[in-house]
């Protein structure tokens, strides 16, 4: 995909990224659940490397785990299969061929798909869905260690802290920009959050 779906879309704020990186910022783009073979545009045009899954990295002195969160719910069986089919390897080839405006439609009509499937769900179990994304943080942590999981997808906000070894490690899942715009500021190994509506 050459991205140009992604341009008419979000041209302000690709715009905006685009300066960001060009004023010396680093910019790592993660693919969510509805953005499909994205990687093409962001890569060649932009030089933004592309994420699927997670990523380590060292911000400011703190090992920092970031990903989308898509296996935070191992019960999500519908979306997790659609998942990988998409993104399954033979698919791959595929995806950078055929244009943007088609996978722009089908993360539209996913997109309108999962609302249906999980407005109310969300609403009703915000208790259960917080306790999914401790558990997949303490899940992660004894694969690989670090001092904050950095988390999407479950559109819910959630802050936990857990402990290991006597350290303590933080866990955050941002919820959605749909509630409260909000962005996660890490500086000096400390979390603090910015509200973006503010700025």
């Amino acid at each position: 995909s050459d991205g140009s779906a992604f341009i008419y879309e979000y041209k302000e704020l690709i715009e905006q990224i685009a300066k960001l990186k060009q004023g010396g910022g680093e910019v790592y783009y993660f693919e969510g659940n509805h953005d499909f073979h994205v990687d093409v545009f962001w890569t060649r045009q932009l030089q933004i490397p592309v994420y699927e899954e997670d990523a380590f990295f060292d911000l400011d002195g703190a090992a920092v785990r970031l990903e989308h969160g898509d296996f935070i719910n191992p019960h999500d069986e519908a979306y997790l299969k659609s998942r990988a089919l998409v993104r399954h390897p033979l698919i791959e080839p595929i995806g950078h061929i055929l244009p943007g405006f088609f996978w722009k439609w089908l993360g539209e009509q996913q997109s309108q798909k999962s609302r249906k499937r999980t407005v109310h769900y969300g609403k009703n179990n915000v208790d259960q869905i917080r306790q999914m994304i401790c558990i997949h943080a303490e899940k992660m942590y004894e694969q690989k260690p670090f001092d904050f999981i950095i988390t999407g997808h479950m559109h819910v906000f959630d802050d936990y802290t857990f402990e290991r070894a006597g350290k303590m490690i933080r866990s955050i899942n941002l919820g959605t920009w749909l509630e409260t715009p909000r962005a996660l500021l890490l500086e000096n190994g400390e979390a603090k959050f910015v509200d973006v509506e503010g700025m």
